[in-house]
């Protein structure tokens, strides 16, 4: 990365080919909107760029902790054509296969090549459209890239084709999740419950949100509290506590296993606050004395 000590190092100028997508960072970790682009590698004084060191590749910049990768533009640029050609050349000798088609599909979405991408993604589904992995996959690639209306179209269809299938049980809660049918959606759900290998502590989390922005408390509530049982480290985490609270709040029950910060509960940070100042003044008034 650019350093730079008193306005005098290294530092980037200039923005082209911007591309953001919604990510996690891999050196902080955080969720973000992750940035790609084309940038200049200059030699700074008082941070005014004076010596040009070359065009960059960044990939990858996290809003967080601003880590990214980079490489030499004329480097990513050969990189990406080679790979988009050897992956092109594999689909035209395999056609019928659909491991293949979607490692394509996930090839040209790596390197943002989005018309290429639509392209793809129509003659995928008429040649597979009878594979459930394929559709599934179809189905989250539409919800991450294109448009969600055809992201449950797939799910649907890879549902109707296999309704034991896990990821298809998984895909139709969201869906009805999505729908307020939140009673289905529960039902659906049933499956993943532990001991199952197949338990997602986020799905029913989801479950217990739709749930409170429809105005359901006390089945979030308890949702939210089967979460923490399942689950005790999530009894500690702040999300979980924080939607706990509002559903606290709006319902008047407490929830049994979910616990606020012991200091902001039942007036104890106050006390606390004031029994310092009791403290803080005794001792003052000693000293004085």
């Amino acid at each position: 990365m650019p350093t730079t000590y008193n306005g005098i190092g290294t530092h980037y100028y200039g923005k082209r080919n911007l591309e953001k997508e919604q990510g996690q960072c891999e050196f902080c970790q955080n969720y973000g909107e992750l940035e790609s682009y084309e940038t200049g590698l200059y030699f700074v004084v008082l941070f005014i760029p004076l010596i040009p060191l070359g065009k960059k590749q960044i990939l990858d910049q996290c809003p967080a902790c601003t880590q990214h990768r980079a490489m030499p533009l004329s480097e990513w640029m050969e990189f990406k054509e080679n790979t988009i050609q050897s992956s092109t050349d594999q689909l035209a000798q395999k056609m019928d296969d659909p491991d293949v088609a979607i490692e394509h599909l996930q090839t040209l979405s790596a390197f943002r090549q989005w018309e290429e991408a639509k392209q793809l993604v129509p003659a995928i589904e008429n040649t597979h459209g009878n594979n459930v992995d394929v559709l599934l996959y179809l189905g989250s690639w539409y919800d991450q890239y294109g448009d969600g209306g055809d992201g449950d179209r797939c799910y649907e269809a890879a549902f109707k084709l296999d309704p034991k299938h896990p990821g298809c049980q998984r895909a139709k809660a969201v869906t009805l999740m999505q729908q307020g049918n939140l009673e289905e959606a529960e039902s659906m759900l049933e499956a993943f419950k532990p001991p199952s290998i197949h338990y997602d502590p986020l799905l029913f989390f989801m479950l217990g949100n739709s749930y409170q922005s429809n105005n359901r408390h006390p089945e979030a509530l308890a949702i939210y509290d089967q979460l923490a049982v399942d689950n005790p480290e999530l009894a500690t985490s702040d999300e979980l506590r924080a939607a706990v609270k509002i559903s606290e709040k709006a319902s008047g029950l407490k929830s049994a296993h979910v616990r606020q910060k012991w200091f902001f509960q039942q007036g104890w940070f106050i006390t606390l606050v004031v029994v310092a100042a009791v403290v803080g003044f005794i001792l003052w008034a000693a000293f004085l004395d």
